[in-house]
This record gives C-alpha cells, sequence and structure tokens, in this order.
C-alpha cells in the first residue's frame, strides 16, 4: 500500500457485537452478562422467526407486497423502502440537530417520569436477576421457545400427508 492511501475501515457486524459483549462483561456477573447477551439475540432473532412463520401464509400476493415497488421522483426511479429509509434519516438527522443529540430530552423525559419508570424497571430486572436467576431467564427464553412451537406445528401443518392404501 502506497503511503497517501489509507485502509479502508470497515465496520461489520462484529463490532456491534463486540460492543455487547463488552457490555455484557461488566453487567456485573456471568449470569447477568450471559442473560443481557440472550436478550440481545432473541431481539436480532424474533423478527426473523416471525416473518418464517407467516411467510408460507403470506403466500405469492403477500410476499409480492413485502417486495415493494419502485417509484418515480423526477429523473429518479427508486425502490420504495429506499425513499422511506432515506426520508427517516432525514427526520432523524433533524431531530438530533434540533435536540442536540437527545440531550435536550432530559427535560421531557423527566416530564413524562420517563427516568422513573426506568428506574423502576432497571430494580425489578435487577431483583428478580439476583433473587430468582432461572426464573428471570425462563421469562427471557420463554418467547423464543414460544416462537420455535409455533415454526415447527407451522412446518408441520403445511405437510400433505402421505395417501393412505387400502390392503
Amino acid at each position: 500500500m502506497r503511503s497517501h492511501e489509507q485502509a479502508p475501515r470497515v465496520v461489520n457486524a462484529e463490532t456491534g457485537l463486540a460492543t455487547r459483549a463488552w457490555v455484557a462483561a461488566g453487567s456485573g456477573g456471568a449470569l447477568e452478562g450471559a442473560l443481557l447477551l440472550a436478550v440481545f439475540a432473541a431481539g436480532m432473532a424474533a423478527p426473523l422467526l416471525i416473518l418464517a412463520l407467516l411467510w408460507e401464509r403470506l403466500g405469492t400476493a403477500g410476499r409480492e407486497r413485502l417486495r415493494g415497488r419502485e417509484i418515480q421522483i423526477g429523473p429518479w426511479t427508486r425502490h420504495v423502502s429506499v425513499v422511506i429509509s432515506s426520508a427517516l434519516f432525514i427526520v432523524l438527522g433533524i431531530a438530533f440537530i434540533v435536540f442536540q443529540g437527545g440531550n435536550a430530552l432530559g427535560g421531557v423525559y423527566a416530564a413524562l417520569g420517563a427516568p422513573d419508570l426506568a428506574l423502576a424497571i432497571e430494580t425489578a430486572v435487577r431483583d428478580l436477576a439476583t433473587d430468582s436467576p432461572l426464573a428471570l431467564a425462563a421469562i427471557v427464553t420463554a418467547p423464543v421457545v414460544l416462537i420455535l412451537v409455533l415454526l415447527l406445528r407451522s412446518r408441520r401443518g403445511g405437510r400433505p400427508n402421505a395417501p393412505e392404501t387400502q390392503g
């Protein structure tokens, strides 16, 4: 590599996972860290499992709706998802500037009682993790198990039965 060239900066999924692992490691204990990573993994996998459950039920028409369509804006032709995500990023950027990156929202959060609610939830989860870690693990894993059971049932229900032979 020449001296004036810079190596490309690579940001990938491992960076985000490393951040979560670092937070989990500093969470206070092995069980708390494991539960934090389990919640993170369930949050990433749940939408995909739900989509897998619904995929066959959607049929061809439903899948076409998921794919969306292209629209023309002036001389550009763009997919609807690109237009929507671009608009959301613009709105998010404007909100970030207006609210000073979230710093100006402290008064709004306090007026709504959000800090007290967050503290109450955090305290309840910490007490549950300390007093009964298996109960917390069951609460966290129950939705994932439910989704897997539903997925297995839908796959079994979608298969045609073998024809019976008469003897």
